[in-house]
């Protein structure tokens, strides 16, 4: 099963991230069954160089194409580079995809990922041409246009894009593969707990001490449209064991998951990870507020699927009241993080690591 695709790359503060969100939301408005992958949220295993990370991020999303195409998506939306390995990919691919080369002048690049507080990671156009990356199919200037205006723009040169097949009911949800979760943490809780801060220092935590571990968030493995959601913890799943099987090929031993599932959904999560071990966070509302407003202002911890960003305080206390629905009861452990810092939550959970306490 084959699925079409849109590669969205160009030099880091082009505006991939926000640009491929953007019109995989306008594409969803229109109707289409699209899916989204960020490139780089399927690539942190550390402390693995670079060349090894990016052969995890091209084996790894070649895999997710056809997981979600099993999900019913007609087309997938990815957005990210891999340089080095580009050409390569492009040849291993089933289906060959839109390619959509994003531009900015070197100036504004760097302005944009000094807000971000990633000016490190800035690259001069005439390096990034350097690695010989292929021409586009389109070519996008992304500045001085807003991001809903980038995106519409490239939806017009796309026109009719993706194709939908003749057979167009939604499929059942795959069947989850059988994952290895003796060596795997999830880090769970309500929105705004700081799931995904946590989940980065027990990261961090289990490189120091020598071992090299995979990192992946539920929240950015399953987008899809409203038609497909009953398909989308299912091609979540999919889309950890496919990543699993990367990060392992490149000598992970270890894997860290955030995510906000509980009750059911976790149930789902633990049924092809039964050795899966779960950390549930909580925090008082007053806490939880207070962290989604550091959200809400914060644009450098921007990502995917945020809608936490630039939202008023009404919106924001409508999300800290959901908390309270939450079921952390399945959880081999629960943490009031109340007072706590994300370093201070992490060292409470490193001792669930397999053989942490002899190590």
């Amino acid at each position: 099963m084959t699925v079409a695709w849109l590669w969205l790359y160009g030099p880091p503060g082009v505006g991939k991230s926000a640009t491929g969100f953007e019109l995989f939301e306008q594409l969803v408005e229109r109707g289409e069954r699209v899916a989204f992958v960020e490139l780089d949220q399927i690539g942190m295993c550390m402390p693995a160089p670079t060349a090894a990370r990016s052969a995890a991020k091209a084996d790894n999303l070649l895999g997710m194409l056809d997981n979600f195409a099993e999900a019913g998506a007609y087309g997938v939306i990815v957005c990210g580079d891999i340089v080095e390995t580009m050409r390569d990919l492009l040849t291993r691919a089933r289906e060959e995809p839109v390619l959509c080369r994003l531009r900015a002048d070197d100036d504004v690049t760097v302005e944009r990922l000094t807000i971000r507080a990633s000016v490190h990671y800035a690259m001069s156009s005439s390096v990034y041409e350097s690695y010989d990356v292929p021409a586009g199919d389109l070519d996008v200037t992304t500045h001085p246009l807003g991001v809903d205006e980038v995106a519409a723009e490239i939806v017009r040169r796309l026109g009719p894009w993706p194709s939908a097949p003749t057979v167009t009911e939604v499929p059942a949800p795959p069947a989850p593969s059988v994952v290895d979760g003796s060596s795997a943490i999830l880090v769970t809780g309500p929105r705004a707990v700081g799931t995904s801060m946590v989940a980065w220092q027990v990261l961090m935590a289990s490189v120091a001490s020598g071992h090299c571990t995979g990192y992946l968030d539920l929240e950015q493995l399953g987008f899809l449209p409203a038609a497909l959601q009953e398909a989308s913890l299912a091609a979540k799943l999919s889309n950890v064991a496919t990543c699993w099987a990367g990060f392992r090929d490149q000598g992970a031993e270890r894997l860290v998951l955030c995510g906000h599932v509980d009750g059911h959904e976790l149930s789902a999560v633990r049924e092809p990870m039964p050795s899966l071990r779960v950390v549930a966070l909580t925090a008082a509302p007053d806490t939880l507020l207070e962290r989604a407003g550091r959200r809400n202002r914060q644009k450098d911890i921007w990502l995917p699927g945020d809608d936490l960003f630039g939202r008023d305080d009404a919106y924001l206390r409508e999300v800290v009241g959901q908390a309270a629905t939450f079921e952390p009861e399945h959880a081999d452990l629960v943490v009031e993080t109340d007072g706590l810092t994300p370093a201070d939550i992490a060292a409470r959970i490193t001792p669930l690591w397999p053989g942490a306490a002899t190590s």
